[in-house]
């Protein structure tokens, strides 16, 4: 059996370059997990949307579904990188040459708020909806025990944020989100990645930035071994490609909508959610006074 690698980030590159032998994690119908050392990357068909721990092969659903993968098995890899589309899913911190002008964070504000909206139209009942219900629907929580609880830590986080700033009390509310939902990446997980990428675009010389950081390091463990995979690499500053698309001023909300509403179930609006929580509720009250 040979895997051709079409697309992957530099990121999991690397990390399979310094792996000793990849095993075999977790076997689903559109993905590969695979350990190497302690880190997960993810054996994906091609024309899946790039993660940080993506490694797209030229295999289509059906024919990565059709191979057979046992837990525990360990693979071979002959890296020829030549061949290879990589992609860079570092975010700087906005302080870079990368800066976003205010006058972009405002339109970007608005454009996401419009993509979130787009996924209001969502037939699922409400238990099967991620954070969009708080922003679309939010008198459809009391029949989402996930994202009742989910709004119930979020206002109790500005409520801190506004009569305090206690970084500590914000952080411990925000990572109480850590494993809240269903799926393979809980809502919750998925908010805090895009809620970290947020603060990135938009003030990176946010104090409150490293310090949710730290945080959420030390609260892994309320999650599982996948979804915490996806939450260290955004403290490591690296995001899927649909997040590095909101650093183009002229994206559209409908751009933004179709990017992240083809990850996962929820996965990519869950985290377009937090993206813009950490751009409007937060960033205001949490900036360092740097000259």
């Amino acid at each position: 059996m040979q895997l051709r690698i079409l697309q992957a980030s530099t990121f999991a590159l690397d990390n399979l370059k310094k792996a000793s032998v990849p095993t075999v994690h977790s076997v689903y119908h559109k993905a590969v997990n695979l350990r190497t050392g302690d880190q997960m990357l993810t054996l994906q068909p091609r024309a899946s949307v790039l993660s940080p721990v993506s490694l797209i092969t030229d295999y289509t659903e059906e024919m990565l579904a059709d191979l057979t993968f046992m837990v525990g098995q360990q693979l071979t890899f002959h890296l020829n990188t030549s061949h290879t589309c990589c992609q860079d899913l570092f975010l700087p911190l906005s302080g870079s040459e990368t800066v976003q002008s205010s006058l972009h964070l405002s339109r970007l504000d608005t454009k996401i708020r419009e993509a979130i909206a787009m996924a209001g139209s969502s037939p699922l009942p409400a238990h099967m909806r991620g954070m969009e219900l708080i922003l679309n629907q939010p008198e459809l929580l009391e029949n989402s025990l996930y994202m009742r609880a989910a709004s119930q830590y979020l206002t109790q986080f500005i409520q801190i944020l506004q009569a305090s700033e206690d970084f500590y009390e914000m952080a411990d509310c925000l990572c109480h989100l850590i494993g809240l939902g269903i799926g393979l990446t809980p809502s919750g997980d998925d908010f805090l990645c895009g809620f970290l990428a947020g603060l990135r675009l938009s003030d990176g010389s946010s104090v409150f930035l490293p310090f949710l950081e730290q945080h959420i390091l030390h609260t892994l463990d309320r999650t599982n071994e996948i979804s915490a995979t996806f939450l260290r690499c955004a403290v490591l500053g690296q995001f899927s490609a649909p997040v590095h698309l909101l650093t183009d001023p002229d994206v559209t909300a409908r751009q933004i909508y179709l990017a992240f509403s083809s990850i996962g179930h929820s996965s990519g609006i869950d985290t377009l959610c937090g993206i813009y929580m950490a751009l409007t509720a937060l960033t205001p009250f949490v900036c360092t006074n740097s000259p």
